[in-house]
């Protein structure tokens, strides 16, 4: 694909998921005539008021266009030339987007198929917050969306102007650079991969019992334990695991730290079957939840000690 063809896909592929979304500033007043106040809310174009936007009358919210440049940015960045992955969500308050080649980079961790896939992730919210652009990868194993956030060099938080697009070639840059961190980001894989520690060290650390736990409490240690287990289990037996699959009283901690973060994305109780959490909800969910963050800090302690 073409730098052109890109760009279009990109384009409209985030103009058609995000339609809708662009926000409008309107002042705030109280319940009787005359009432304003020198605070503005924020609605889409849908006509949802965005929670938590309390903003000044100076502030210019970002738009849909923004979050193309920027992911238009990361593609040039990270010189996809190829097919492009692109996940999109709407948060109701925030933007998200990943995006990433499919085959490109791939590269394999452990066993024979443990494969993982750069991925860059942008968010974008309101009132201030800015884009925040992360490079994690997409395990195939687990289907988990991860961040290394102890890795230095892949976060970077960019400052939101009225306009994006004068500025999308400084921006591929910036992503030029996170997109260099991806050798460093495989070389901790393997490390963790190469590093067998007790699973229920791990776990311990990582869900703390307290010994004067109740039932209720011990109950619900185990249920999860047997959860992340039962994924390293089944995991092994998808990469080509060389070894006892069954033979859990030891693993590695590339194993345990996805064994967690699988578990935070795809079992941990989310929404109720009355308002379900898509598949993609349920990623962005789990890389922002702080013991996706912790699971990642034991492992570097760990592999480290």
């Amino acid at each position: 694909m073409t730098k052109t063809e890109i760009s279009d896909r990109i384009s409209s592929r985030i103009n058609a998921d995000f339609a809708g979304t662009d926000v409008n500033k309107f002042r705030l007043s109280g319940p009787d005539t005359g009432m304003q106040t020198n605070m503005y809310g924020l609605w889409t174009e849908a006509g949802n008021y965005v929670p938590w936007s309390h903003v000044g009358s100076g502030y210019v919210p970002h738009t849909v266009d923004d979050m193309s440049v920027m992911a238009e940015a990361a593609a040039m960045g990270m010189e996809m030339g190829g097919e492009i992955n692109i996940t999109t969500d709407w948060s109701g308050s925030s933007h998200h987007v990943v995006i990433g080649p499919t085959n490109d980079q791939r590269r394999t961790i452990c066993g024979t198929s443990d494969d993982i896939f750069p991925r860059v992730v942008i968010s974008a919210g309101f009132a201030g917050q800015g884009f925040r652009c992360e490079a994690g990868f997409y395990r195939d194993a687990c289907s988990n969306l991860s961040m290394i956030r102890q890795l230095s060099g892949t976060s970077k938080t960019i400052r939101h102007t009225e306009s994006m697009r004068p500025r999308i070639n400084d921006l591929a840059d910036q992503f030029r650079a996170m997109a260099g961190m991806w050798d460093a980001t495989v070389d901790f894989a393997h490390q963790l991969a190469a590093r067998q520690v007790e699973t229920t060290d791990f776990l311990k650390r990582m869900y703390p019992l307290a010994e004067s736990a109740g039932a209720a409490q011990v109950t619900k240690y185990r249920n999860r334990a047997e959860k992340i287990i039962g994924r390293i289990v089944r995991e092994r037996s998808l990469i080509g695991f060389e070894g006892r699959v069954n033979d859990i009283e030891t693993a590695s901690l590339w194993e345990l730290v996805n064994g967690v973060t699988g578990y935070i994305q795809h079992d941990q109780t989310r929404g109720n079957s009355d308002n379900p959490v898509s598949a993609d909800r349920r990623a962005f969910l789990a890389i922002a939840d702080k013991n996706s963050d912790k699971a990642w800090q034991i492992a570097e302690t760990m592999v480290a000690a």
